[in-house]
């Protein structure tokens, strides 16, 4: 499991905050070079999905690399509601394909993701996909 330095909730203790920083470009070449051959009608490698599942931990590290390490420059830049929507979008996608298992692995960013769902399920309270997106284990965007 990776380990984060975060900031604790008391306001008057400061700690300094290093999220894991992100994976060697390498460590995808494999599952690119598989990508890249891929052929219509030929089924995945077995292990697929297990490769699949560790992309999307990685890059949730380098989401929380960002938020951590460079929101105060994202948000000078203006960039703060790009960095949200292409974070929630990861998110969903995250949630729907259950790429990321474990949600302890998610406790890094865990109150950012609550926030910006929340958004989203008061905008479609009562709808028919709001109850869709609810994950069986009460995992997910409509678990809250």
């Amino acid at each position: 499991m990776p380990c984060y330095l975060l900031r604790p909730s008391s306001p008057s203790l400061e700690l300094p905050v290093a999220p894991a920083p992100p994976a060697p470009f390498s460590l995808y070449l494999p599952l690119l070079h598989f990508c890249r051959f891929a052929q219509i009608g030929v089924p995945f490698p077995p292990d697929f999905l297990d490769h699949v599942r560790n992309i999307f931990r990685r890059l949730f590290r380098i989401y929380a690399h960002i938020y951590y390490c460079h929101f105060e420059r994202m948000s000078a830049l203006g960039a703060e509601p790009h960095l949200n929507t292409c974070f929630k979008h990861y998110m969903y996608f995250v949630y729907e394909f259950q790429l990321i298992p474990k949600k302890e692995e998610l406790a890094p960013l865990q109150e950012l993701i609550d926030k910006l769902m929340e958004r989203d399920a008061e905008m479609f309270k009562g709808s028919r996909a709001s109850a869709s997106n609810a994950a069986p284990d009460g995992f997910g965007p409509a678990a809250a």
